[in-house]
């Protein structure tokens, strides 16, 4: 008994309750670590405030480096794909010609296959397919640095999605990782 009234404090000195004071300060400060922790994750950005790219109507999209996965051409493909489908540029090239335009390069960071049929039957995260991909955005022909940021996507899901029937794979997460690179890019037009 006296072990206990230690825990929860000793009503005769005014400090009854500090255990369950300091649970919930925790879990408070716990959670709002890892809400920021979640939000920080999808995508980041650095831009030049200095480049205005609303005069550019070209832009090329090159090959991404992929480190042996063998996707970098075709993401490249898939974004110049739906920036021709937004219709913000004039022309959407795959190869640089010299010319006032914008160059989009990147670097495929994460490309996790994952495993379809041991996600549906084991939970959300066994078998999960993962993507991390950094952008890289410069003007031609003076090669200055525009701007850069990183999207990341994945088939975990951490709340309701409507886009989403829990059976994505990997083509599924190169297709959204594309439409958000596009997108990015045609908001920044």
């Amino acid at each position: 008994m006296g072990r206990e009234m230690e825990c929860l404090g000793n009503p005769r000195d005014g400090r009854e309750g500090m255990g369950m004071q300091r649970t919930v300060r925790f879990w408070v400060g716990f959670l709002l670590v890892l809400g920021l922790m979640v939000a920080g994750c999808r995508s980041t950005s650095d831009w030049n405030p200095f480049v205005d790219l609303s005069s550019y109507e070209v832009i090329v999209i090159e090959d991404f480096e992929d480190r042996g996965t063998g996707v970098g051409s075709e993401l490249a493909d898939q974004v110049a794909s739906e920036l021709l489908r937004l219709g913000d540029y004039r022309e959407v090239l795959r190869e640089p010609t010299g010319d006032n335009s914008i160059v989009v390069e990147g670097d495929v960071q994460r490309y996790v296959e994952g495993n379809v049929p041991a996600r549906i039957k084991y939970g959300s995260a066994v078998g999960q397919s993962s993507m991390k991909v950094e952008v890289r955005i410069s003007v031609e022909p003076s090669q200055q640095f525009v701007g850069s940021f990183t999207i990341t996507e994945s088939t975990l899901m951490t709340g309701p999605d409507a886009r989403r029937t829990g059976r994505e794979d990997i083509d599924w997460i190169q297709r959204e990782v594309a439409r958000q690179i596009a997108e990015r890019l045609a908001n920044q037009k």
